[in-house]
Formats: structure tokens, sequence, C-alpha cells
């Protein structure tokens, strides 16, 4: 038998420590917060959304050591080279110089009230009379957090999940925007009353916060790597039987609404219709916290990431200057310095075309703007129109067609597997009785 050379056992030899250091377990240390049943060093599974990552890293070789901590001071403490991030996250918690993985796990957020709370049935209404409580350290999802601003002057922030559930338990005139699951462990550990959930938004991910630096990055890669391969992000779609939808407060929706009924009414969906302020409506969309909103202008969806635009159009509105009898109307009474029109927030996008000099005054009510200029409350407003109500307000104002929109009806993304057959049996019925905006 030939004898092996010298040098060759010398690379053999080198390469051995290589294929022993590739098959040693790594550690991987995190910080997370108390956040039952999520995170616990009080569970002995360390909290559901834990267990998932330690079996997920366990599965490819990874111990998990986990560090907790209060919420702001394990986010900084996972600033450290030590460490290789903070988990459990929603997306809007990941700060600078961290980057999110793909989802681990997945967490609920709900509206919820005092047990004893006096609900009405109109969403806006029950937001707008209520003092809304939050939880101080925490960065709510885009969708929650808009919708927080949207009502930033009821809202109040406590230090803890518990500090929330407790004042709700004291106070049953007020909200709160909460983790259901959490609330419910904490109801069941203290002994204190289960609030009732008024509402739910979209499902939040849950992801792991992770540094972004050299040292790290092969970790990221690893981890996404892992959940790619492991976890199949596709949701099963169970077609509703019935969809929560939005309408503006104004007559200009209602041929829509009837129409949008009739479409739903033929797909075997039910359809609850709520009358919303403009803006309000579209939060209340893109936090899933109802399905859709029955016509809307397409050139405002941009903004939003959680809503989807279907097509095709229903048809076309006019969004116009009504004026008082005796004053001008045409495009000057924008550009005029002094001149004050009683207008929505998503009509700057709609009239970008237009030299704006004049004071835009934002109403979330269109209907109320109406009623300021029929009271004569106000000089000028901008107001949509169809076709068939324009000889109606030419007769009761001055009247100038500033552009003409084209509008679509509108869903949460949620729902995008019922997007096609939507769109299929919109396109059918238009070719029946042609654009909404025609009907009377």
């Amino acid at each position: 038998m030939q004898l092996l050379k010298p040098t060759f056992l010398w690379f053999l030899l080198m390469l051995l420590p290589t294929f022993c250091v590739s098959g040693e377990q790594q550690t991987w240390t995190i910080t997370s917060l108390e956040w039952p049943p999520y995170a616990s060093k009080n569970m002995p599974n360390g909290g559901d959304a834990i267990a998932q990552l330690r079996s997920l890293l366990k599965k490819n070789n990874i111990k998990l050591k986990v560090e907790y901590h209060p919420w702001l001071e394990a986010q900084r403490i996972a600033r450290n080279a030590n460490y290789v991030g903070y988990f459990p996250a929603w997306p809007s918690e990941v700060n600078e110089g961290f980057v999110s993985s793909k989802k681990i796990a997945t967490s609920e957020l709900s509206v919820v009230a005092a047990y004893s709370h006096q609900l009405q049935s109109d969403l806006d209404t029950v937001f707008s009379n209520s003092q809304i409580i939050t939880v101080d350290n925490y960065k709510y999802p885009k969708s929650a957090f808009e919708l927080i601003t949207s009502y930033a002057n009821n809202v109040i922030s406590v230090e803890s999940d518990l500090a929330l559930l407790r004042r709700l338990n004291e106070d049953n005139s007020e909200l709160a925007i909460v983790e259901p699951n959490v609330i419910r462990f904490l109801a069941q550990r203290f002994q204190l009353k289960l609030p009732k959930t008024i509402t739910q938004f979209s499902n939040v991910p849950l992801v792991l916060a992770l540094r972004n630096t050299p040292d790290n990055l092969s970790r990221i890669d690893q981890l996404n790597t892992f959940l790619q391969t492991s976890y199949d992000e596709h949701t099963h779609y169970r077609r509703p039987k019935k969809l929560l939808l939005t309408q503006v407060d104004v007559p200009t929706a209602q041929p829509f609404t009837e129409f949008m009924q009739s479409i739903y009414k033929d797909l075997g969906i039910k359809t609850v219709i709520q009358t919303t302020p403009t803006k309000r409506g579209l939060l209340l969309v893109d936090a899933g916290i109802v399905d859709g909103d029955v016509v809307r202008a397409n050139q405002n969806m941009q903004n939003y990431d959680n809503i989807a635009l279907i097509e095709p159009s229903l048809g076309t509105v006019s969004l116009a200057l009504l004026c008082k009898k005796n004053l001008p109307c045409n495009s000057n009474v924008l550009s005029s310095h002094g001149n004050k029109i009683i207008s929505t927030q998503d009509n700057r996008v709609l009239l970008s075309e237009f030299t704006i000099n004049a004071q835009l005054i934002e109403l979330e009510s269109i209907e109320g703007s109406l009623n300021m200029l029929k009271k004569n409350r106000a000089d000028y407003i901008i107001y949509p129109a169809t076709e068939h109500m324009q000889l109606q307000l030419k007769k009761e104002f001055n009247f100038f067609k500033l552009r003409d929109i084209k509008v679509n009806t509108i869903l949460n993304k949620i729902h995008a597997p019922l997007i096609p057959e939507l769109s299929k049996a919109i396109s059918e019925k238009l070719n029946e009785t042609g654009p909404v905006s025609s009907h009377h």
C-alpha cells in the first residue's frame, strides 16, 4: 500500500478542526420582556413565542439563551455585541441599528372596553366619546398608531398591560388597545374582569430584531433561511359570510353602496355598512378593524400599506367648489389669499394641480361642511358630486367643477384571495348597468 505523503497528511490535519467546529452547537443570546403568554421567565417554556424560536433554532443545532428585562432596557442591552437581538417585537419596534427577521410568530391586537361599557353601534362615535388607554413603552404597528393619532386628544398612556387592565376594571367608560392573549393571561392570573372586545385589527407578526452589524450578518442570513424553509407564510383564507364596510358620510356614496351591496349579495356575502368621516374610515380599513370601504378616490390609496384597490373603477365623481350664491366661483377662489375653504385632508392630493393660497380648513365630515354652507357659516366648500347631484347643487349654490376623479371600492389586503372573484363580478355588472356614477 502506498504511504500518504507528509504534506498531504498535514493538509488533512489542518482541515479536521474545521469539520469539528462546523458541527459544534452555537449559542445565541437575546433579550426579551415579560409579556406572557408570549415571553416570560415565569413560564416553563419561557413563553410561547420564545418556545417557537427555541424550537426552530434547536432543529438547526443552535441553543437559545434568553435574558428578560423591562422592554426599553431589553432593547438597549441588545445593542451589545454579545447579543443577537431582542424578541418578540412587532415590526414597528425594530429600532435603528437593527433589522427585522421574517415572521416567527403571530400576535393579535384588539380594541377592548370595560366590561360594563355602554357601547354604541357606530365605531367612530365609540372612539370619539371614550378615553383610549395604551401602554407607554410600546411602538404600535402603523395601522394602530395612525388610529391612535387620529383620536390623540382621547388617548392616555399607562406603564404596563397590567396597569391598563386594572384601570379598565375601575372605569367603565374607557377603551384600550391591547394584545388580547396578554390581557386574558393577566386577567386570569390576577383575578380581574376580562374586558369585552369591540373590534380587532389585522394580526401582527412577531419578529426578532437582529443587530445590523458585520459580526451579526451571518446570523441574520441563517435565521431567515431557517424561517423560509420551515415556515409556510401562506395562510389559509376562509371566504367570509359577512363583511363590515364603511361609507363616507355624504349622499354621493349611496348609489355606490347599493351597487356594492348587490355585488356582494350575488357572491353570497352579507354586508354591514357603517358611515364614517373620510380619514377615519380609511384608518379603520387599513387597521383591519373593518373589512373595506364602499367607494374611495383611487389616488388617495397610495399611503395605506394594507388597503387593496379593487379594479375596475366604479365610475367618476366630480370634485366641485361650492360657493354662496352672492360670491364668484372659479379656480381663483383657491389661489386667492384670505379665502377660507372647508375641505377634507385627502383633497390636498386630488387638488395638487391647482395653486392653493387660500386657507383649507379640514373638516372630517363632508356632509357637515355642506350644512355649514347652507346655514351661511361658510363661504366655500369642496364637495364630491355625482352627475345627478349637480343639478340640485347648482340651484342652491354657485358651482364650479374642479376635476373628475375615478373611484373604486377597497378592501383590507387580508381579503386578497377574494379580489379576483370580486373584480370579475364588478366588471360583469358594470357591463350591464354602465358606470355607477351615472345611476340615479
